[in-house]
């Protein structure tokens, strides 16, 4: 389980049919979010974050309803590497343990980056995940839907986790907890929650999903 789970200026949603890899990489850079915690007075990722309707959308296992949550965003570095020159807080505002999703409001000064909009997908599509793997800010992968799941069994899940997911082949792991998978046209269709270790198999709350937890 995911249990710790130069500055672009892209401020629309871009639609990755034509566009060259290295905006995809940015797009979806300017989508993520950092939630970090200070360990000694150094800050420490510990989960992702995706942009959506001006408000955060993350895991549910990552944050506290109620609770203050410091994140970062791009502009917050000098350069992809450098150390946190500066951050946000918000406010955790919406959280279903069940779906595995939380939702953050962002206080009045808060910086926001990239919007995410909601799309398909379907098994054997390619996808693409932004997030910070094992500390190691804005990290990029790819992979493809092996299966979409509207359900699993209670001895391969997190107890509290009830609902339905897309399963992915492809690499990930602990700080990619609450980011984004996209589709081939940059729309967000999965929220990363868990995975299964031994097979290299990702759990990522489906977009169905997502819609139901935003419309409640």
């Amino acid at each position: 389980i995911l249990n710790s789970c130069a500055k672009p200026n892209i401020s629309e949603h871009i639609k990755w049919s034509g566009v060259e890899a290295p905006n995809k990489i940015e797009d979806l850079r300017n989508k993520t979010v950092g939630l970090i915690e200070f360990d000694d007075e150094k800050p420490h990722v510990y989960c992702s974050g995706v942009w959506i309707n001006g408000k955060i959308l993350t895991a549910a296992h990552c944050v506290d309803l109620g609770s203050s949550v410091t994140y970062v965003v791009q502009e917050d570095f000098l350069q992809l590497g450098d150390p946190v020159v500066s951050y946000s807080k918000g406010i955790v505002i919406k959280r279903d343990e069940s779906k595995d999703l939380a939702l953050i409001y962002v206080e009045k000064n808060g910086k926001k980056g990239g919007f995410s909009t909601l799309g398909t997908a379907k098994v054997g599509d390619k996808v693409y995940m932004m997030g910070h793997l094992l500390g190691f800010w804005y990290t990029y992968m790819s992979g493809e839907i092996s299966a979409k799941r509207d359900s699993l069994p209670e001895d391969m899940r997190p107890s509290h986790i009830n609902c339905g997911f897309w399963q992915v082949s492809g690499n990930t792991g602990k700080g990619m907890s609450g980011g984004g998978l996209y589709n081939e046209s940059g729309e967000l269709i999965g929220i990363t929650s868990f995975i299964i270790r031994d097979f290299n198999i990702a759990f990522y709350i489906g977009e169905w999903e997502i819609r139901k937890f935003l419309n409640e």
